[in-house]
């Protein structure tokens, strides 16, 4: 079976006001004031959650629905982690 489909984005919107474009790109590991701001933008609108939803899915670089790309990461790993410790806690008990 080959990599799932990519999915697009839930809207095409024009793009939010507020910073100007590159905030919500800065840069694996960088994490500046224009970058925070566009974070904030990203909590009032009503697109947040399915944008999030799509950024977790497709692993894009950038900020989506208010979350960092290394957010998205941490978030990957620990869920990783935990479906491993679950799985080797499943062949103990066998």
């Amino acid at each position: 079976m080959g990599p799932a489909p990519r999915r697009a984005h839930p809207a095409r919107l024009p793009r939010p006001p507020g910073p100007r474009p590159r905030a919500w790109f800065p840069g694996a590991g960088t994490l500046t004031a224009a970058n925070i701001a566009a974070i904030a933008v990203c909590g009032g609108c009503p697109l947040r959650v399915p944008c999030r939803d799509w950024a977790r899915e497709q692993m894009p670089a950038g900020t989506w629905g208010g979350e960092t790309e290394g957010d998205r990461w941490r978030r990957h790993a620990r869920r990783r982690k935990a479906a491993s410790r679950n799985r080797t806690d499943r062949e103990a008990i066998r």
